[in-house]
């Protein structure tokens, strides 16, 4: 695992994952994060809210939410990240 400081708040990430960061995004209003990951021919949507890591960290962290969405194609992830970044529930 590790910690990554994306937008001034922590992520906790598998470094063992086979899963490839193609794109991270902040909402404009900077409390929803998307990360589209890639797997061959699959993509995945990983949706974050920022908030308090208390008690286990200090600081502001992107912890995640729901379940994350899998697709066919690069456009249908970026459509998914936009519709969570919009405020939009997938």
């Amino acid at each position: 695992m590790q910690t990554i400081d994306i937008d001034g708040a922590w992520l906790l990430a598998d470094g063992s994952s086979r899963w490839c960061c193609v794109d991270t995004l902040v909402s404009q209003d900077r409390l929803r994060l998307a990360r589209i990951l890639r797997d061959g021919t699959r993509y995945q949507v990983e949706r974050y809210q920022r908030g308090d890591g208390l008690p286990q960290w200090r600081g502001a962290w992107w912890n995640v939410q729901r379940d994350h969405s899998l697709t066919d194609s690069e456009a249908n992830a970026r459509a998914l990240a936009a519709q969570w970044l919009d405020g939009v529930p997938n």
